[in-house]
């Protein structure tokens, strides 16, 4: 009988052993990989806005106003940084096309889901495209790219 309760005490202790071993890595947090909420383009202000939360499970929320000043600026609410013309431009030559998407696509649906035959070419919208820097252009929209899941 002693001997059976020898060995279930040792077996009792090393249960409690491996549980205490355990607990660090099981109250460890794991940091949460970096996520980026809605989106929002406001076509008639120009302004570009999202949320971003990053590993710790904070979140911030940024903007870009394409027409702040001269060139447009980039902001947490706390601090703004200037856009550089040509990453302006390309900024909102993309959204344009995202914006006439959208009413392109509302007009499709409210057509029956069919596509209206037109009589004149000259009738289509088309987006003025600025003069390109091939290598700069559109960096920011990069930067957002890459950070999306």
């Amino acid at each position: 009988m002693k001997e059976n309760s020898c060995f279930f005490a040792v077996v009792v202790t090393f249960i409690v052993i491996v549980l205490i071993c355990c607990v660090p890595f099981v109250l460890q947090s794991k940091p949460q990989d970096p996520r980026i909420g809605p989106i929002t383009w406001d076509p008639q202000t120009c302004m570009l806005s999202w949320s971003y939360w990053n590993e710790q499970g904070d979140q911030e929320d940024f903007s870009i106003k394409l027409h702040e000043g001269i060139t447009g600026a980039m902001t947490d609410g706390k601090t703004a940084y200037p856009l550089e013309r040509m990453d302006q431009l390309a900024t909102h030559q993309h959204l344009d096309a995202l914006t006439i998407y959208a009413i392109q696509s509302t007009n499709w649906f409210h057509g029956g889901g069919k596509y209206e035959q037109r009589k004149k070419p000259e009738q289509d919208q088309k987006v003025k495209t600025p003069n390109r820097r091939p290598e700069d252009a559109g960096l920011l929209l990069s930067a957002v790219a890459s950070v999306l899941p």
